[in-house]
């Protein structure tokens, strides 16, 4: 299929073609020997697998050369071409794309597409398309006439008016006879530009690291004894499920979420001054939180931070006998950073960091031996995960 471009240009589809050659360029090979041979003319090629690259190859070695752009190399073509060397930029707006600040490919397609929008229109998502090597345009080999023009030129000046304007009118209706009928060619399926905004739900899982401070205290026959132990970390891992909302605004994405999680870090042990000991295990974590984040189109890093959730169990054993202190619900706050990359419209990728420390906790019984006082610890507890994140958007 060939579709006309100019006088001396045309694009060619030569998917399937009558000579059967599948290497699009020896087709491009044999043209150009064929133009050299009857017309005695040089003629240059472009060769890819989409017009707008097709036109940009085939300026690369004039007057008589050609040149292939593959779909790999394509996305590095645009983005290190200056966009004044665009086919269809012309003058007026290579200039508008400089004052923004978008001198090359790169540039252009750092901008997202509603920023491209704002400042051109429908334009906007066409520069937005071929920043990313993207032209879905197919050859169209009867596209319809947009204007037509004819002349006549009279062995007499004509100086009647309407004689003139009757030999106009009969000229206009004779060639409008002659135009086929315009077919309207069908719209091409543009794919949606992506944007943060929007629900999503997901799942996490990583490393979780629970740490637990201990203050042990005892007011024995009317003495208080008071000690220090040292913190105990328990590193395990963490699985849960979140759910969240996004809004962007420009490259500015503000958010919320909630989350839990289970922590599989096993139970930490301390030794009491009269000898008795304490367990400590945190069995769940939770949290909902604020998101702010800056988007690089399809990736973004952003901080978050809020409400933190933990269920923590302890148990305390003396002597003879067992003292449950039992489970506590305990709040606290939670920081971190994290990145995120949507890998398609729907799917994101994602890695965090959040800290949460954890409001303290008290915890005193009775000495087991004759009642002659009562044990106490002061508990503080903290987190650290590092967990990987699959989301879906909706």
């Amino acid at each position: 299929m060939i579709e006309p471009l100019s006088l001396d240009e045309a694009y060619l589809d030569v998917t399937e073609n009558k000579l059967g050659i599948p290497v699009a360029t020896e087709i491009a090979t044999i043209i150009r020997a064929r133009i050299k041979e009857v017309t005695g003319l040089n003629a240059s090629a472009g060769i890819s697998y989409c017009k707008f690259l097709a036109k940009m190859a085939s300026d690369l070695n004039k007057p008589n050369g050609q040149a292939v752009i593959t779909p790999r190399m394509g996305p590095a073509f645009v983005e290190a071409l200056p966009v004044k060397r665009f086919h269809s930029v012309g003058p007026a707006t290579a200039a508008k794309l400089e004052r923004l600040g978008i001198l090359t490919g790169a540039d252009l397609r750092a901008r997202p597409l509603h920023f491209l929008q704002e400042h051109f229109g429908k334009s906007g998502s066409w520069y937005y398309r071929i920043s990313r090597g993207i032209d879905e345009r197919p050859v169209q080999p009867d596209r319809p006439r947009k204007s037509i023009g004819a002349e006549d030129t009279f062995a007499i000046d004509v100086v009647e008016l309407a004689a003139g304007l009757a030999f106009a009118m009969f000229s206009i209706a004779a060639q409008a006879a002659d135009l086929p009928s315009r077919r309207i060619a069908p719209a091409i399926p543009m794919p949606p530009a992506f944007t943060w905004t929007g629900f999503y739900v997901g799942a996490q899982a990583g490393w979780a690291q629970t740490r637990t401070e201990l203050t042990p205290g005892a007011a024995i026959a009317g003495q208080a004894a008071v000690a220090s132990l040292p913190s105990l970390n328990r590193d395990g891992a963490t699985v849960g499920l979140l759910a969240g909302y996004n809004y962007q605004i420009g490259q500015l994405v503000l958010g919320g979420e909630i989350d839990g999680a289970a922590l599989i870090t096993g139970k930490q042990r301390f030794t009491a001054l009269t000898g008795d000991f304490m367990t400590a295990h945190t069995n769940w974590v939770g949290s909902a939180r604020l998101r702010v984040g800056y988007a690089f189109d399809r990736f973004m890093i952003y901080a978050t931070g809020g409400l933190a959730l933990a269920a923590a169990k302890s148990t305390v054993t003396g002597t003879g006998y067992s003292y449950g202190a039992g489970d506590s619900t305990r709040v606290g706050w939670t920081l971190g950073a994290g990145a995120e990359y949507a890998i398609t419209n729907n799917w994101i990728a994602g890695l965090e960091y959040r800290y949460s420390q954890f409001e303290e906790d008290t915890y005193t019984y009775p000495v087991g031996v004759g009642g002659l006082g009562i044990v106490g610890f002061k508990q503080q507890l903290s987190t650290n995960q590092v967990v990987g994140r699959l989301l879906y958007k909706f």
